[in-house]
């Protein structure tokens, strides 16, 4: 049992006055270690409370509850939060067991002192699309699906105010790349599946990056090509190394050479920079929204130019009803259109948030699919990744 100092009024001689002894009572308080139960998860956000408290009920957590809460550069938003945790693990354990489909943060204490000590993500979320070991052409009607029936009795809300929400998933303007360039280390492992003329192509890519130093890793897993290597040792040193000879190469070319390997280049390049493009690009104004639509068992937005016949950049594009993700949006491009669908979102770190799969069709032929499996910023890398590489076997790792 704690005993605090009386809070009866002082007399003028007293050593500490009364604003005094407030201020000392409360540091006492803030500097005391956590008590059991002080860990808690947030399965979640919402700006309407009733999709919240849905949300809530789904989990199936026995001590759900929503909490309603002012997030800086976002706004209010209702939070599933789900108390009662003696520890961080046990917080991790129930957070991996719930049915959640966004990334769940557990966090330790309240307000602004409150900070988040693990991110989680379901095991059994609801099945994100499946990746094709081999792409297959496929004949989507133009632009993603439409329902024969849409469920129009919702309201749907402004597009505009649509696309701001999603530009908050996806990191607002501290998200995606602005949140890399203030990366110290990043490690990056993705997987390439194309087909060119029917012939396959599987390769996976290893980067890790560290200040100036970066080390790329190419294998071939399926294909004609051949493995390859380029180390930049602290800007000063570079080396490529292939499966015959490893040689020096002047530091700037071979960074140039790595430059469109970068997660803010390419593919996911271009989802990372969702959260900017969002508010500026020419794609993403004068859209409007026409329906509710079922995309991978989820309900989303669709959302279409206001206008038809305009040349308007964008073909459609749709809006996770519940995360306000992009799942999935279509492009104007010569004799067609380009489509890019997104899945399997992740939360890496505070405010970058990165689907997990990318699937590319193009004419409506699935032209690749890009797999991320291993994705880390601010970790630690160990030296000896930037030391001049060995010779290559043939294909494969090394």
């Amino acid at each position: 049992m704690r005993c605090w100092p009386s809070m009866k009024r002082t007399n003028k001689r007293s050593f500490m006055t009364r604003p005094a002894l407030l201020l000392s009572i409360l540091g006492v308080l803030w500097a005391l270690p956590a008590e059991a139960g002080d860990y808690y998860i947030v399965a979640g956000e919402h700006t309407e409370r009733a999709a919240a408290v849905a949300a809530a009920e789904a989990t199936g957590a026995p001590a759900v509850r929503v909490s309603r809460q002012h997030i800086k550069d976002t706004g209010w938003r209702y939070l599933i939060r789900i108390d009662g945790f003696e520890s961080a693990d046990a917080a991790r354990d129930a957070a991996s067991s719930l049915r959640v489909a966004v990334p769940m943060k557990i966090y330790i204490g309240e307000g602004r002192h409150r900070r988040v000590v693990d991110v989680v993500v379901s095991q059994s979320p609801a099945p994100p699309a499946a990746v094709v070991s081999t792409p297959s052409p496929v004949t989507p009607p133009p632009g993603p699906p439409t329902p024969a029936a849409s469920r129009q009795a919702d309201v749907l809300p402004d597009a505009s105010w649509l696309l701001e929400q999603s530009r908050s998933a996806h990191g607002g303007k501290k998200g995606g790349v602005t949140r890399l360039e203030r990366t110290r280390s990043l490690y990056l492992r993705y997987q390439v599946e194309t087909s060119s003329e029917g012939s396959p192509q599987v390769v996976l890519h290893e980067l890790w990056r560290s200040g100036s130093s970066i080390h790329l890793h190419t294998a071939v897993l399926r294909g004609d090509w051949n493995a390859s290597c380029v180390v930049v040792r602290d800007g000063k040193e570079a080396w490529i190394a292939l499966h015959r000879e490893v040689k020096s190469e002047e530091p700037r070319s071979a960074a140039a050479s790595i430059k469109r390997f970068m997660p803010e280049e390419g593919l996911v390049g271009l989802v990372l920079g969702l959260a900017h493009s969002l508010k500026s690009e020419s794609a993403w104004k004068g859209l409007r929204t026409r329906a509710i639509v079922q995309h991978n068992g989820r309900d989303h937005y669709r959302l279409t130019p206001a206008q038809s016949g305009t040349g308007h950049p964008m073909v459609a594009a749709l809006v996770d009803k519940e995360t306000y993700l992009i799942s999935m949006f279509s492009m104007a491009g010569q004799g067609g259109y380009v489509s890019f669908d997104l899945a399997d979102y992740r939360m890496v770190s505070d405010h970058l948030i990165v689907p997990f799969q990318i699937r590319t069709e193009d004419k409506g032929q699935v032209s690749q699919v890009l797999s991320i499996e291993a994705f880390e910023v601010d970790t630690t890398i160990e030296p000896k990744e930037f030391d001049r590489p060995e010779r290559l076997r043939r294909k494969g790792r090394k």
